[in-house]
Order: structure tokens, then C-alpha cells, then sequence
């Protein structure tokens, strides 16, 4: 018994700091029935993590991280260039580009462009 409560105060003692420094919230865009989820963390400096897609009538979809390139990614000036470009690893989530400024957020895709207010609580 004091073996195995040794081993769980060696297992949380050994996770507690990596919860700390990696703590996540998101950033949302929302407009025409599509929705974007992006998983920030923080480090030394907020990173994007993993971005979601919500599109008109369906669940949801990880878009590939692999193929996601943030240009662009400041939270104290508020402006984020994010782009995917599609892959046949994830069939149905076109190539988009996110921009976001302090007051607007634009989402590009499938030859549309559309506009919304850029929501920077996190």
C-alpha cells in the first residue's frame, strides 16, 4: 500500500509543472454557419496548437497540423495570419486563411470570403 501511494505522489508531482506551463484556452471565429476552433497554449509565449473546422452541417474536423502555417500570431496587438492549404489526408476541409485584427476577422475559403467580429478573449 505504501508502495502504490508512493508511486501516485511520484506520478502528480511529476505532471503538476507540465499542466502549469502548457495551460490552453481558445480562439474563436464564428460567421455563415463556419467556425473556427484554435487551441492556444502558452509557453514562454502563446502558441497555436491545433485548429478545428466547423463547417455548415457537419461535426467538426481536425484540420492537419502539419499543413497549417501561422504567418502571423500577436495577442498583444491582436492580429493573426493563419493559412492551411488542403491535402488529401484530411478530404473536406478546403485551403482557408484566417485573419484576425483587433475589431475583424475574415475567413477565406472555397471562394468565399467571410467577414465577422474578431472575439480576442481567450
Amino acid at each position: 500500500m505504501k508502495a502504490l501511494l508512493a508511486l501516485l505522489a511520484a506520478l502528480v508531482l511529476a505532471f503538476a509543472p507540465a499542466r502549469l506551463a502548457h495551460a490552453t484556452s481558445s480562439l474563436l471565429f464564428d460567421g455563415d454557419g463556419y467556425s473556427l476552433n484554435l487551441e492556444v497554449g502558452y509557453d514562454k509565449r502563446p502558441v497555436i496548437g491545433s485548429v478545428f473546422l466547423y463547417q455548415p452541417g457537419d461535426k467538426g474536423q481536425a484540420v492537419p497540423r502539419q499543413r497549417v502555417r501561422v504567418e502571423e500570431f500577436d495577442t498583444q496587438r491582436k492580429r493573426l495570419k493563419l493559412r492551411y492549404t488542403a491535402t488529401d489526408e484530411a478530404p473536406g476541409i478546403p485551403s482557408f486563411t484566417l485573419v484576425m485584427t483587433e475589431t475583424e476577422a475574415v475567413l477565406t475559403l472555397a471562394g468565399r470570403r467571410i467577414v465577422s467580429k474578431a472575439n480576442w478573449q481567450m
